[in-house]
C-alpha cells in the first residue's frame, strides 16, 4: 500500500488550532506536516504546480475570478515556491488554466475537462 506525503498549509492565525497550541483542540497534527504560509486561496489544487515526473507551474486565470484576484493568488503561490525553494521543472507562462479542470491519474497523464 502506498502512502502520500501530506503537507498542510495554514496561516499564522489557524496554525495554533492544528499544532496543539490552542487549548480548545485536544489533539494535534504532526509538526512535520504543518507549514505556516499566506496563500490567498483555500483551493490550492487549483493553482499549485502539479505533475508526476516534472512539476509544472502554469498561469492561474480562472474565468470566474477577477483578473486582479487571480493574479494575487498566483503571486502568493509563486512566493511560497520561492520561500520554500520548491524545484519547479517547467514554467508554462502561455498555459493559462485552473487545475480544477485537470484530473491527474498519478502516473503519466492528465485530463483537461474544458
Amino acid at each position: 500500500m502506498q502512502h502520500d506525503n501530506v503537507v498542510i498549509l495554514a496561516d499564522k492565525h489557524t496554525l495554533p488550532y492544528l499544532d496543539g497550541r490552542s487549548p480548545s483542540v485536544k489533539s494535534r497534527l504532526p509538526l512535520d506536516a504543518l507549514i505556516q504560509a499566506s496563500v490567498y486561496d483555500i483551493n490550492i489544487r487549483d493553482f499549485a504546480p502539479f505533475g508526476v515526473r516534472q512539476l509544472v507551474k502554469f498561469s492561474y486565470r480562472p474565468p470566474n475570478f477577477a483578473t486582479i484576484a487571480a493574479r494575487q493568488i498566483d503571486e502568493s503561490i509563486k512566493r511560497f515556491i520561492e520561500d520554500y525553494k520548491i524545484r519547479v521543472d517547467k514554467k508554462e507562462l502561455e498555459l493559462i488554466l485552473s487545475a480544477q479542470d485537470v484530473v491527474d491519474n498519478g502516473i503519466n497523464r492528465a485530463i483537461i475537462d474544458k
